[in-house]
């Protein structure tokens, strides 16, 4: 049984219902959003449920960064806005909080978030594309770096997709697949390589170092630059991280020195905020190698 418009009248009066976009009501008004919409891989349910709203009211399909949110991958900057994509034959689209542009039929599919359904552009070819040809080209490789992490693209599939676009913006792409980085563990990892490969310093990612004499493995690092004998690590650790996590940090520093490598750690705040000083660091070590060789 349908209901019918004095019955949503009465219940919305009643509060019973709430209206949460135009034609989508719900039994309670959407919670506020938490800070950071994207968490440990968790949506934030907020978001979620707007951008649920969104796409039943205009019949339209995630796009972009909330596509990208979607999917699971992390980003620079997250968006303010639902980004979503409506038929052309729809009017123009103008609604509070939402950013809309009518566009050709893409490719779409439908994926379960959070126990909810949601129609959002495919990742390779449209998701990641997207944004690289609207976004800031770190954003944009950030977001590319994660949807290799996360697993829902792979190289292959963003060389097949670039090679499949046309006209403007393919130079853009092509930019792109150089910086991507398959390694990548971390929003953080992908900013200081972009900082460093752009200003013409090529380390090698996820670079494994054993013991002077080859019998112990000493560990895994964000950063190499072998020849010179230096090591760069991402460190993404908070106040609170226990106890076990610092001393492991520690003792993995020391087997490090043990076995002559110099070692440099930058946190957020450096690589995002003071990257001189990062630049400064990193060819002072890679000049100091070269003298002392």
């Amino acid at each position: 049984m349908g209901v019918t418009p004095p019955l949503l009248k009465r219940a919305l009066k009643r509060g019973d219902l709430v209206r949460r976009r135009r034609g989508v009501y719900a039994t309670a008004p959407l919670p506020p959003r938490r800070r950071h919409l994207l968490s440990d891989g968790r949506l934030d349910h907020a978001y979620l449920a707007d951008v649920r709203a969104v796409l039943l009211s205009l019949g339209a399909v995630a796009d972009r960064r909330t596509a990208a949110l979607l999917w699971g991958m992390d980003m620079l900057v997250e968006p303010t806005k639902v980004e979503c994509r409506v038929p052309r034959s729809q009017s123009r689209v103008a609604l509070k909080g939402v950013s809309a542009r009518c566009s050709r039929a893409t490719a779409q599919v439908s994926v379960v978030v959070s126990g909810t359904d949601a129609i959002l552009t495919t990742p390779a070819d449209e998701t990641v594309l997207d944004c690289a040809l609207v976004r800031p080209l770190l954003e944009a490789v950030i977001i590319a770096d994660s949807a290799l992490r996360v697993g829902c693209v792979t190289v292959d599939d963003l060389v097949t997709a670039v090679a499949a676009r046309k006209g403007p913006g393919r130079t853009r792409l092509l930019r792109l697949l150089e910086l991507v980085d398959p390694e990548s563990g971390s929003v953080l990892e992908s900013m200081l390589r972009f900082l460093l490969v752009t200003n013409g310093l090529i380390p090698q990612s996820q670079f494994r170092v054993r013991s002077r004499d080859g019998k112990r493995n000493i560990g895994r690092f964000d950063f190499c630059f072998e020849a010179a004998g230096l090591i760069i690590e991402c460190d993404g650790r908070r106040w609170h991280d226990p106890d076990d996590v610092r001393r492991k940090d520690r003792h993995k520093g020391n087997e490090l020195a043990r076995a002559g490598w110099r070692v440099l750690r930058f946190d957020w705040e450096e690589v995002r905020h003071s990257p001189a000083y990062v630049l400064a660091a990193v060819r002072e070590c890679l000049e100091l190698a070269a003298i002392a060789a």
